[in-house]
């Protein structure tokens, strides 16, 4: 069984649990829990706006995020808006 040690990944950076918070928020969330999926998606957001001050590519969107099109579109979002503030 593989085993993977959260501190050095997160120490290492290492690039595949990008989004791993959003797309575990939105597997999460009950089925019509609209304020569940609503945080799945502004984690996908600030992941974006993290992945563009990064310097990575609006084409390198995260694995975990990009099966699911609602995640992958507010990842995008995030990318291309990086300015704008997840609080209305």
């Amino acid at each position: 069984m593989f085993f993977l040690d959260l501190e050095f990944a997160l120490s290492e950076k290492i690039t595949f649990l990008r989004g791993l918070q959003a797309r575990c928020c939105w597997a999460a969330a009950p089925a019509g829990a609209d304020a569940d999926l609503g945080e799945a998606l502004d984690l996908a957001v600030a992941q974006g706006h993290q992945d563009f001050f990064c310097r990575r590519s609006v084409d390198d969107i995260p694995p975990l995020l990009a099966d699911v099109p609602e995640l992958a579109a507010a990842w995008r979002n995030g990318w291309t808006c990086p300015g704008r503030s997840l609080v209305a």
